[in-house]
């Protein structure tokens, strides 16, 4: 496999507690010293991204697009700062799987910064295209999650302290650190 010995990436995110909880888990991911690997964190909105035109090779958007009034302005700000030819990767929740979530708790999609909305695939890749982007690729991902949100979504009020949802989410790091092949 190719690893990239020279990578400089960068995280964005609205909440500072949140950036600070990845700082600390990133910190054996620089390697200054050697020019190699370097990793920034900026608090900014999606909609005013606080980077040149043409900035990045890549942008990955992941679990985002859902939670912003104006995601197309945000998609619009994406294309911004990818330099022309650039790859986004943009991941959203799938339809179904979050519609059981709406229907099993109205709090899940009303709390503040929660989900405002439910993605048709081909109505965010339309989106995408508008702006020249190309579809290289269609995943999905992440279905033994989807029962994890919606035990979450179901006993809402003791979703923090639910002992059925804290063993579910021991498989789930368990299945994410080992790769179980039965998973």
């Amino acid at each position: 496999a190719y690893i990239e010995e020279s990578v400089e990436s960068f995280g964005v995110d609205l909440s500072v507690d949140d950036l600070k909880t990845t700082r600390n888990k990133f910190k054996d991911f620089e390697q200054p010293e050697d020019g190699g690997r370097a990793f920034g964190l900026a608090s900014a909105n999606a909609l005013d991204l606080p980077f040149a035109d043409a900035t990045f090779d890549k942008v990955i958007c992941s679990e985002v697009l859902e939670h912003i009034p104006d995601y197309q302005g945000a998609l619009t700000e994406i294309q911004r700062v990818l330099k022309p030819g650039g790859l986004l990767c943009a991941s959203v929740p799938r339809r179904w799987p979050e519609k059981i979530c709406w229907a099993l708790s109205e709090a899940y999609h009303l709390v503040p910064g929660g989900h405002i909305r439910i993605f048709r695939a081909s109505e965010l890749r339309g989106d995408i295209e508008a702006l020249g982007l190309q579809h290289y690729y269609r995943h999905w991902a992440h279905a033994l999650h989807a029962p994890f949100w919606w035990l979450k979504c179901l006993f809402w009020k003791t979703r923090d302290s639910n002992w059925l949802i804290a063993q579910y989410h021991r498989l789930l790091v368990w299945d994410l650190m080992e790769k179980p092949a039965v998973t």
